[in-house]
């Protein structure tokens, strides 16, 4: 199959924090690689696993290189994925962004406080605000 076809066919969660994955392997992003899962966000090679006690596994490659989720991540409410990016939010509404950086988006903006949803494009990065306000870094092109 071809790497589209993850676009098409994330992994799913299933009961009991287990998750099934299908769709393309080619980079192993498919490939279930935790258990204890309460949320899951798809990308283009590669997918987010948060995990119950607050920390992210990933399974699959970016198309940049390995995917080193940061160390020590804990605390994590919310995950997505781009491209070859990675944010996580965490419970104090701070976020946190990994990954291929070529259009600035893994340069979380200083000061973003208050954040209560994340959103990983293609080369940008979204958060929305407690005051529902938007916060966009990256290629906005």
């Amino acid at each position: 199959m071809s790497v589209l076809s993850v676009l098409s066919f994330p992994p799913a969660s299933c009961k009991g924090g287990t998750v099934v994955g299908w769709g393309g392997y080619s980079y192993g992003q498919s490939t279930p690689c935790a258990a204890d899962v309460i949320a899951i966000a798809a990308g283009y090679t590669q997918s987010l696993l948060l995990k119950q006690d607050g920390s992210v596994a990933a399974c699959g490659l970016y198309l940049s290189g390995p995917i080193n989720v940061p160390a020590g991540l804990t605390h994590v409410i919310a995950v997505s994925s781009g491209d070859s990016h990675s944010l996580a939010l965490k419970d104090d509404g701070s976020v946190i962004a990994w990954g291929d950086n070529a259009s600035g988006q893994t340069n979380v903006p200083p000061n973003l406080t208050n954040i209560v949803a994340i959103s990983a494009g293609s080369r940008h990065s979204l958060a929305l605000k407690a005051d529902g306000t938007v916060v966009g870094w990256g290629n906005r092109r």
